[in-house]
């Protein structure tokens, strides 16, 4: 009879949780959800427009060694959301590259990469709703940025 008596308490006090309790604990998870999917959201665009910098800046370094490899002059020319390496003359493209979702590109000029290793000039505005961020293409070849 002891043991049917602790059976008895054992199962009456371990009944689950009350509807309240789950309740709290979907309120706390919302709330919580609430306040990290604006900040996830947020960091993906950043890293969108980063991304895209990134490739940006390789493409210009290949464009530039294209052009002394080949001893000759290419080109980048610049779209909202897509630029292109070209072979000037026939406009012969090299490479396309499209933006991600929401990136623009937005150039001051379209940079010539000449056979000696030199470049024009050129600002280069990579950015979306959450970031921009410039790349500038200095004379000498140089790329820096913000």
């Amino acid at each position: 009879e002891g043991n049917a008596m602790l059976t008895s308490r054992f199962i009456r006090s371990s009944k689950g949780f009350t509807l309240i309790e789950t309740m709290i604990v979907v309120a706390i998870i919302g709330v919580l959800a609430g306040l990290t999917i604006p900040a996830f959201a947020s960091y993906v665009q950043r890293q969108k427009v980063i991304g895209a910098r990134t490739e940006l800046l390789a493409d210009i370094q290949y464009a530039r060694s294209l052009a002394i490899a080949r001893r000759t002059t290419f080109q980048i020319d610049f779209e909202a959301g897509q630029y292109r390496i070209l072979l000037p003359g026939p406009d012969t493209v090299i490479r396309t590259k499209l933006a991600p979702d929401g990136v623009t590109f937005n150039a001051d000029a379209d940079p010539n990469f000449y056979a000696w290793g030199l470049t024009d000039a050129c600002n280069i505005a990579v950015g979306n709703f959450r970031k921009t961020t410039t790349v500038s293409l200095l004379p000498n070849g140089t790329v820096t940025y913000d």
